[in-house]
Order: C-alpha cells, then structure tokens, then sequence
C-alpha cells in the first residue's frame, strides 16, 4: 500500500491472547463493520482477523490505529498479505466506500490526533517498542523514508545502516534494537551466515551501523550555520552513544 492509488485496507484483528469472550466480542465488532462497508473482505493470514478492501482515501499522515479494539486504517507505506480468503457473503468486487470510512474514521479515531504532525524522525526520545516506533514515523513530516526503509527489502549494507540509524534513535538497548531490526521485512538472513552465524552478525551490525549513524551526524557539525540544528545533532550524538555504548566502545 504505497498512497498512489485510490485502495484503502480496514484491519481488523482480534487481540493477542484473547479470551473466548474477548475474540466473541471481537467477532461481533467485526460483523458489524464489514456490513457497514459492505465491499471485499478476506480473511487475514492469522486466522483470527479481517482485512476490509475499499475503494476510498485517507489522509496521508493521519492516524487510524486502535491498538485496544484491533482496528487499522491504511492506504500507504505498508505491507499485508493477501490470502484470497474471500468472506462468501461480502462482495467480490472492491466498493467505493468513501463516505463509510468518513463515518468509520470519526466514529472510532478521535479528531484531534487525526492531523499531520509537523516533527522529525529523528527528534529522538526513548520509546522502547518498534510497534510505537512506527506509529510515530507515520506523524512525522520524513516519516515516509523511515518506513520505506523498515517495510522494502534492504539491497545493501548502506539501507541497513539507514534504517539501524533510524531505529536507534528511539530505542533503548542493542537487544531491542536488533529484535526490531531482525523483526522488518529489510533484514537480510543471508547475511547471518555470511557473519558466521547469529550472535557474530549481531554485534557486527550493530556495532558498525551505530558507529555509522554517530560519525554522519558528528560530520554535520561543522558545515550546519543553523546553531540550534547543531546543538540538536549533538544531542542527538551524545544520546545515541550513551544508550548504545557497548556496541560503541
């Protein structure tokens, strides 16, 4: 889903680990709104969701995710599969939906955190989760190329020292780092063995794309005139070498 075209996807998924009453409730929710929309539905590939296919458009940047009930709004800078386990009693063919989703969007996301939001991925500021991560970078006015780079394929050393870059400047240690790093459809498993295995990899990767991330932002210090723009990179310098300083030592 890259924002090109006219598709928006509802996301429906019941919550991890739910109780029998808990996915009961859940499936009840679910029935109701995919005959609101009333146009192509499938299954989702756990078993245990729906995707809602539509024609209509969200604004890019704002946010449509609920967490607590399971519910997703998107129409760019995702990924989902497509299983073609088409619900019989929907539609085969993708309705226009515009106005439903109007409705659906202000009955269930609240307004006031429905609007683009004007800071920098790289603003910083431990957040501990890579679910949160990229709540965030979709808010953020260069999120976009944060979230290419966490949903494409990496092609090189130099896309995953972009997005290792991007990932450090929220999360807290090299665990959770590689975890999120390990977790993105970039991550390269050839590259496991290529190392020497796992553990070898791991802190080869961190280590030189942490190292990377810190010289490219120490070597903007001396062209910026933008004093305040200094000050924040060195910030953002000394933050990122303080909360990775094994891998930096």
């Amino acid at each position: 889903m890259m924002g090109e075209g006219e598709f928006t996807v509802i996301d429906l998924d019941a919550p991890k680990n739910a109780t029998p009453e808990q996915y009961e409730d859940f499936e009840k929710r679910a029935t109701d709104i995919i005959q609101m929309f009333n146009s192509y539905t499938e299954r989702s590939n756990s078993g245990k969701g729906y995707h809602i296919f539509i024609r209509a458009t969200k604004a890019l940047g704002s946010r449509c995710k609920e967490s607590a009930l399971g519910y997703e709004v998107y129409n760019h800078s995702r990924y989902l599969i497509v299983t073609g386990e088409h619900l019989p009693h929907t539609p085969c063919e993708i309705m226009p939906r515009q106005a439903e989703l109007e409705q659906f969007i202000e009955s269930v996301f609240p307004r006031e955190v429905t609007q683009k939001r004007s800071f920098s991925v790289s603003t910083g500021g431990e957040i501990g989760t890579i679910e949160k991560v990229l709540d965030i970078w979709e808010f953020a006015k260069n999120g976009q190329a944060a979230l290419v780079a966490y949903h494409e394929p990496s092609q090189s050393s130099e896309d995953d020292m972009r997005l290792i870059s991007h990932l450090a400047f929220y999360l807290p240690d090299e665990e959770v780092l590689y975890d999120a790093f390990r977790s993105s459809p970039a991550f390269r498993e050839d590259q496991i063995a290529r190392r020497g295995g796992e553990e070898r990899y791991k802190r080869w990767c961190i280590s030189q794309n942490i190292r990377r991330a810190i010289n490219n932002l120490e070597s903007r210090f001396d062209w910026s005139e933008d004093e305040k723009e200094t000050d924040e990179m060195k910030r953002l310098a000394e933050q990122i070498k303080k909360r990775y300083s094994q891998s930096n030592g």
